[in-house]
């Protein structure tokens, strides 16, 4: 008990640890001095003329010092000062009492241990310097007697030098207070970073000399090569035309069905590709030149260093939750680089999945994203941001080669994947597709994207586009394109009109397609209709067999920008519309694309999804949401700006994709360039329905005539009744009640919640 209070009041004091602390550090500077200056002829053991005065800095008390220590440890006196140093920093740290003389046995040990291992190796170059110091082993004379009489003898050399130096190795760790493990994984990073280190210098060298070669060497060449393209173009130019002009009619329309995007550098004459030139003799419609659109910027900025610094970070992040593992490869995109890491046999994978946020911390990354395992490979995908995003200009896209060798119909250009390849999708393969994200994610700068690439390549004449705006602000920039089906639809009471209109387009396109005897849209297109139209009868010179069976059926996509809010207005017949158009509009040529940032399942329900498989999800605000619109979870993990997921049909796994940027002064070139070359021409039936005018005794609502049918079946008129059997909101039902009060079918309420009394029966009302 009294030790234990001599301890804490030891530890109390900090006055005495410092008086101790500075007698220590003194005796280390004290010993530097005299060892340094150490001279045998300073005592009188060695000569009976010892120097005067003292060649010893420290005097006679020094050399007495520096004599003793070296007679008992040898040479291994010369770590002294670093263990004094020690002690000094430990005591004004608060080294306590029992710690000290803790400290003072590993010190002992360690110098005991180092004479013998000094003693029994007999080091060569140290002979020299003991009978300089007058000693007898390079150990003193605890090496003398304990190394060479005892540890030689039952050990010998080199089982005595083993075990020693495993002993001072232990006790050097407690002197110093220090890990092994860590030293070591410390010396690993060094090396690592060495490595790394090297391997960017050299690719930046390399890099600059590339630089240099294709600057001073390869400049010239190419310039020749830029001519000789442009003469050759000229003459392929003209031997296009001439085989035009002499070819049939049904080798120009199996031209016209490749695509050729427009050449990068644009000039007065050839603003389009040869194809576009032949198009212009055949058709009245000229295509934007790619002036309108912005330039990329060029970054010099390299960020092999800053990836490859990663890729050995994640490595020592999971090795810290005891998952071994290597990098195998490492796809850098604009904004993400995905490391695909393999990990030891033995280590399950879902190990790995649930540390997306451990590695996001480690990292340093706003969200990771973890694919276990990458489909059709054996490695785990883990998706980390840049530091630096690199924007996607929608005109490198369109310059990109795999838009140049796309062979799609209705070409969507959506950005680049994390690979940094260009992302283009055909349209008539998915053959519809569902956006959704939350505000601010890139959903509507994906909707201009997908619009403007098809202006980009598809003329009026070969595609009709209907637009729906809830909002009446996010696509009303396109309000006078030549393109469009029927006006841009702001109404929420119109939509369902106007899905009812293409329900009839697409029944009267099948029926056609029977007629004439073909499958679908594009056998049509490409069949000779004349043999048709010469069996029909000629009895009417006022109809027009050309509008009755056209040559070109042109395809019609149907862009619905917020879903969600049409569903809150007429869920039963907007969902009834589009499910049967999903299921059957295909082959005739009518594709939907369905947008909303509300993708809950009572938007997006599960008929939706069966018959829309095309998705494009950016970020979402839950994990419940996105499995809603991708049936999995990831887009809630999403940057945001552009940051997607795109679930194609055609694809094993999902795509994350950077979407393209357009600004507004892009669309707005794009969209006058069609808008000067004319009015956009809309299908009279469609108008027919959509915009007829309103007559006395008619319906407003598009229920109303079921509405009085069930409720003379039924013998029911309330509010509660409508919305059960129609599946709407209150008020709707509300309105339908009261315009079939106003109406005189159904009488007024009546006080004590009876039922409303019924005028008009079923067969009176037909």
């Amino acid at each position: 008990m009294a030790i234990k209070d001599y301890n804490s009041d030891d530890e109390n004091n900090p006055k005495r640890r410092e008086i101790l602390a500075f007698f220590v550090f003194s005796l280390m500077l004290f010993f530097l001095i005299s060892f340094v200056s150490y001279d045998p002829y300073d005592l009188g053991f060695y000569t009976t003329q010892p120097n005067t005065p003292r060649m010893n800095y420290g005097g006679i008390i020094g050399a007495y010092y520096i004599f003793s220590l070296v007679f008992l440890y040898g040479f291994s006196v010369v770590l002294f000062p670093i263990y004094l140093l020690s002690l000094s920093i430990r005591l004004f740290q608060g080294l306590g009492f029992w710690n000290f003389m803790k400290w003072f046995f590993y010190f002992q040990f360690y110098h005991v241990s180092i004479s013998i291992i000094l003693g029994i190796s007999n080091i060569k170059p140290l002979s020299g310097y003991t009978s300089q110091f007058q000693i007898t082993s390079a150990g003193g004379i605890i090496g003398t007697i304990l190394g060479q009489e005892i540890v030689f003898v039952y050990l010998g050399k080199l089982g005595g030098i083993v075990l020693f130096l495993f002993l001072s190795l232990i006790s050097l760790q407690g002197i110093i207070s220090f890990s092994y493990m860590l030293l070591v994984k410390r010396i690993y990073n060094v090396i690592l970073f060495c490595i790394v280190l090297i391997k960017v210098l050299s690719q930046k060298i390399c890099h600059f000399a590339q630089i240099l070669y294709k600057k001073y060497f390869k400049e010239e060449k190419e310039n020749d090569f830029e001519k000789y393209y442009e003469k050759l173009e000229d003459k392929t130019v003209q031997s296009d035309t001439e085989q035009f002009e002499d070819s049939e009619p049904t080798d120009i329309e199996e031209k016209e069905e490749k695509r050729i995007i427009p050449v990068v550098k644009n000039t007065p004459e050839k603003d389009f590709p040869k194809k576009d030139i032949i198009r212009k003799k055949t058709e009245k419609w000229e295509f934007p030149s790619l002036d309108v659109l912005k330039d990329p910027l060029t970054s010099s900025l390299d960020l092999e260093e800053n990836v490859q610094a990663n890729a050995g970070k994640l490595v020592q992040t999971l090795k810290e939750f005891d998952i071994e593992s290597s990098v195998v490869g490492i796809e850098t995109g604009p904004v993400i680089t995905r490391y695909e890491i393999q990990i030891a046999s033995g280590i399950k994978v879902q190990k790995v999945t649930v540390l997306d946020n451990d590695i996001g911390m480690a990292m340093r990354a706003k969200s990771v994203r973890i694919i276990a395992p990458i489909p059709g490979k054996s490695a785990i995908g883990v998706e980390i941001p840049n530091q630096i995003r690199k924007m996607v200009f929608f005109k490198e896209l369109l310059v990109s080669n795999e838009f140049r060798k796309s062979n799609a119909v209705i070409p969507l250009v959506l950005g680049k994947d994390i690979s940094g390849r260009s992302v283009i999708a055909d349209l008539t393969k998915m053959p519809h597709l569902l956006i959704a994200g939350s505000t601010g994610a890139g959903k509507s700068v994906c909707i201009n994207t997908i619009i403007i690439s098809i202006l980009y390549t598809l003329s009026p004449s070969e595609i009709k586009i209907m637009l729906v705006d809830p909002k009446k602000v996010e696509l009303a920039i396109y309000k006078n394109l030549p393109h469009l089906f029927v006006p841009l639809i702001t109404q929420a009471n119109k939509v369902a009109l106007g899905l009812k209109c293409l329900i009839d387009e697409m029944e009267r396109r099948y029926q056609l397609l029977k007629e004439v005897g073909v499958r679908n849209i594009d056998s049509y297109n490409k069949k000779d209709k004349k043999p048709y139209r010469d069996s029909l009868p000629k009895d009417d010179e006022s109809i027009d067999l050309m509008e009755i069976v056209p040559d070109k059926m042109p395809y019609i996509l149907v862009i619905i920008d917020e879903l969600a809010d049409l569903m809150m207005v007429a869920k039963s017949e907007i969902e009834t519309s589009i499910v049967r158009l999903a299921q059957l509009s295909r082959a005739v040529g009518i594709h939907l694309i369905l947008a909303t940032q509300r993708p809950s399942v009572d938007v997006v329900t599960g008929l939706i999804k069966a018959n829309v498989s095309a998705r494009i999800a950016f970020r979402v605000s839950s994990r419940i949401d996105s499995r809603t619109v991708l049936d999995t979870g990831g887009a809630d993990k999403l940057l945001g700006q552009g940051d997607m997921l795109f679930l194609n049909p055609g694809d094993t796994d999902l795509k994350r994709v950077q979407g393209a940027y357009l600004e507004d002064e892009e669309i707005h070139g794009v969209v006058e360039h069609w808008t000067k070359q004319a009015e956009p021409v809309f299908d009279d039936r469609a108008m027919n329905v959509i915009h007829a005018p309103e007559v006395e005794g008619e319906a407003e609502d598009p229920l109303f005539n079921e509405a009085v049918e069930a409720i003379q079946t039924s013998k029911q008129a309330s509010t509660s009744f409508l919305q059960k059997k129609f599946r709407i909101g209150y008020n709707r039902a509300s309105r339908l009640i009261d315009e079939l009060e106003a109406r005189g079918v159904i009488g007024p309420a009546t006080q004590g919640g009876k039922t409303r009394e019924i005028y008009l029966d079923k067969e009176e009302h037909i």
